[in-house]
């Protein structure tokens, strides 16, 4: 799954909880900045980061001490491949307001994003305690083990992002990389197979390295 369409769907399961989502409990907020911060979600509906960044910036110079801003930047960081910049603006956020929504999920994706693997794991294994129900942290768990070859937990982060969504094309791959570099290539080849259905585009590329 392509990084962009990843972090669009994270910002998709947001709005899915919510109507204002990101925060755990309000601070404070006064009309203009509230009306920025709808400004900011319009355009992250739209896809428009540049837009989105620009209104951020502006939201944070009217109140800095608020984590919904430096939350909606990151997202935008990310969206744009910007991840050094997401991981400050994340990190930023959860500084404020530790409790905000997904925002371990969100900084667990910036650092594995920027290369920054072990970290990734503690940020997105607090994010599973605080809801053991999404598919998306368990994935993004199994990317990281992954990258960190630490192969036997990447298959039991992949294997429960599956039991959570059973259509999660990218823990299928991670699950069937994780196969092959145990030795497992008939149980890889099993992945191969589930991702000719779910993502065409991941099981070439799965194939590929079960067939070298």
């Amino acid at each position: 799954m392509e990084r962009k369409l990843l972090v669009w769907l994270a910002v998709l399961l947001i709005f899915c909880i919510c109507d204002r989502p990101i925060m755990a409990e309000k601070p404070m907020i006064d009309k203009e900045y509230y009306d920025l911060i709808g400004k900011v979600e319009q355009y992250q509906n739209a896809k428009n980061y540049t837009k989105v960044i620009e209104f951020c910036k502006r939201a944070i110079q009217l109140n800095p001490d608020i984590g919904l801003a430096y939350s909606h930047l990151g997202q935008s960081y990310l969206g744009l491949d910007r991840n050094q910049e997401a991981v400050m603006a994340f990190e930023r956020a959860k500084q404020l307001q530790p409790d905000m929504l997904m925002i371990d999920t969100f900084l667990g994706m910036a650092y594995a994003f920027s290369g920054r693997y072990q970290e990734g794991v503690g940020a997105l294994k607090q994010a599973i305690l605080k809801n053991t129900k999404s598919s998306l942290d368990y994935q993004m768990l199994g990317f990281c083990f992954v990258k960190l070859k630490r192969y036997k937990d990447a298959l039991e982060a992949s294997r429960q992002a599956i039991r959570l969504d059973p259509d999660n094309a990218s823990a299928h791959y991670y699950l069937g990389i994780s196969y092959l570099a145990l030795g497992k290539k008939g149980e890889a080849l099993g992945e191969y197979k589930m991702l000719m259905n779910l993502d065409p585009k991941a099981a070439d590329k799965l194939f590929k390295f079960i067939y070298p």
